[in-house]
């Protein structure tokens, strides 16, 4: 299992952070009594679920739409000569805007559109 897949809640900052394969001593000074050894570290290592691969998708519209909720990440583009509208807000020709989230666990919200009259290039990332 690749460490770079996996995260940890630091308590601290009250986020998820990548793990770097260290561990910090228990609450007994570092042994092995009360503290985490590298065999139980790597039993429960074996038992997290890997990292998804993830693959963009791409869609070119010129009507109105809903990007469904769950994508981790979205991009929305006005390629097309007039304004549109995104999230209920005009939305201008050559404008550029994107979501992702850190959280890994987290996704976004469904985001609405209408590109009636131009053209609108959307990425998403699920």
């Amino acid at each position: 299992m690749s460490e770079a897949n996996m995260y940890v809640f630091d308590s601290a900052t009250r986020t998820f952070v990548p793990w770097d394969g260290t561990v910090a001593g228990g609450g007994d000074g570092g042994g092995t009594t009360g503290g985490a050894t590298e065999e139980t570290l790597a039993a429960v290592r074996d038992r997290l679920p890997l990292g998804a691969e993830k693959t963009p998708n791409f869609t070119s519209t010129t009507g109105s739409g809903t990007v469904t909720a769950g994508a981790q990440s979205v991009a929305v583009a006005n390629i097309g000569g007039a304004a549109g509208t995104l999230k209920s807000q005009a939305f201008p020709a050559n404008a550029v805007v994107s979501w992702s989230v850190i959280n890994p666990l987290d996704t976004l919200g469904a985001i609405a559109y209408d590109a009636t009259g131009t053209t609108f290039l959307i990425t998403e990332v699920r």
